[in-house]
């Protein structure tokens, strides 16, 4: 199971003070959904209405993650072809290449052979 970072001055951070409620949830929300899809950041449009962000004008709520809200800070959102870009993805979570080569070497260092009988019930073979 992958797993997101969230640093624990999140709470103090001016880029997230300056976020109205729905905004911050989204954004969380956001992080959650690249971590557990390894998107590597990037968030497709069509998934935002999954979020469960109960605000009634989801636009503006994405508008204000992608507007830069503190003088001499850049936006956590940025606006790409087909959704969006978590600003910094990369600099705080592991990338899923690196998620898949330690799911890879994990499963070798527990001895996981998918043709053992036991695997094989496991995954349907």
């Amino acid at each position: 199971m992958p797993w997101g970072r969230l640093h624990d001055q999140a709470g103090g951070d001016a880029k997230l003070l300056a976020l109205s409620d729905a905004a911050w949830r989204m954004w969380g929300c956001g992080l959650i959904y690249c971590q557990a899809r390894l998107t590597d950041g990037f968030i497709p449009e069509y998934a935002i209405v999954t979020f469960g962000v109960r605000a009634k004008n989801k636009a503006a709520v994405i508008e204000e993650l992608c507007q830069s809200l503190v003088p001499g800070k850049g936006p956590l959102w940025l606006r790409v072809p087909g959704g969006y870009q978590v600003h910094d993805y990369l600099d705080w979570n592991d990338s899923r290449e690196e998620v898949e080569q330690r799911r890879e070497s994990d499963r070798r260092r527990k001895g996981f052979r998918p043709d053992s009988d036991r695997n094989r019930r496991r995954v349907g073979v």
